[in-house]
């Protein structure tokens, strides 16, 4: 992912949020091993506001882009539902564990 070049300052402050909330995903979901291991691997996330808007975070790097993003939706691993909640960067995510019935 390219850095950010024009809303620098907007970047750097997103980055350290998210930066923070993934690191609490990290600590919290001790289950989730392959999302874990999503999380430190070389991966962008792309998230989507209230109002459309898109944003991209690459954890590696620890750096997120606001202008321009764009994604092919062609390659793109979507997260499962449990983890598609709003949250506040900087937040915790509340992650709900999935309940298996059985019939």
């Amino acid at each position: 992912m390219k850095e950010e070049e024009c809303r620098l300052i907007e970047a750097e402050e997103l980055a350290n949020l998210l930066g923070e909330t993934f690191r609490n995903l990290t600590h919290f979901v001790s289950d989730d091993l392959v999302f874990k291991s999503v999380l430190k691997g070389n991966t962008v996330f792309i998230l989507k506001d209230e109002e459309n808007n898109l944003y991209a975070y690459y954890p590696y790097k620890r750096i997120a882009r606001l202008t321009d993003v764009v994604y092919d939706k062609r390659n793109v691993t979507p997260v499962p539902l449990r983890y598609k909640a709003w949250f506040v960067p900087g937040e915790r995510i509340y992650v709900r564990k999935e309940r298996k019935d059985t019939f």
